[in-house]
């Protein structure tokens, strides 16, 4: 017979931000979030889903009372989209401990001229992150990568 545990194995270190001095800390997904993040994989960036499905990965990462938190202080402060973009970009890098693309306008080298995004270091970082047994992350990180597109 097998035996089972609903005891957590703990993260290796707590991801946390802050947002206007406010302190955030991620929590490590479960295997049924996991599988929403890569449920979302092929969504159009734009489409509603995926517009919508941002918002649920927050609420997921960080737990109901610091999302509302988190919500809130978007709302009081109008905290622009890119803003809340590169906080997740961050979450992502700091999980993979390796760092996603730079959005377009803040490269500090030459522009690409052919509209792409960076697609062979985005391609590198999930091919490592799948070989590392870990494609929830590679799924979040394309998801991260999806909204700044």
């Amino acid at each position: 017979m097998r035996d089972y545990t609903s005891v957590p194995v703990p993260m290796r270190d707590a991801v946390t931000y802050t947002l206007d001095g406010i302190v955030y800390t991620c929590r490590e997904l479960s295997a049924l979030e996991i599988s929403e993040v890569m449920g979302m994989q092929g969504k159009k960036a734009d489409s509603p889903e995926s517009v919508a499905f941002m918002a649920k990965f927050f609420r997921m990462l960080l737990g109901d009372d610091q999302y509302d938190t988190f919500v809130t202080n978007c709302r009081l402060y109008s905290t622009p989209d890119d803003t809340v973009i590169e906080i997740l970009q961050g979450i992502m890098q700091d999980m993979t401990d390796r760092p996603t693309p730079p959005l377009p306008d803040s490269s500090d080298g030459q522009r690409r001229t052919d509209g792409g995004s960076g697609g062979v270091l985005h391609s590198r970082v999930m091919d490592r992150l799948v070989a590392q047994g870990r494609p929830d992350l590679a799924a979040a990180v394309r998801l991260a990568q999806r909204g700044k597109d």
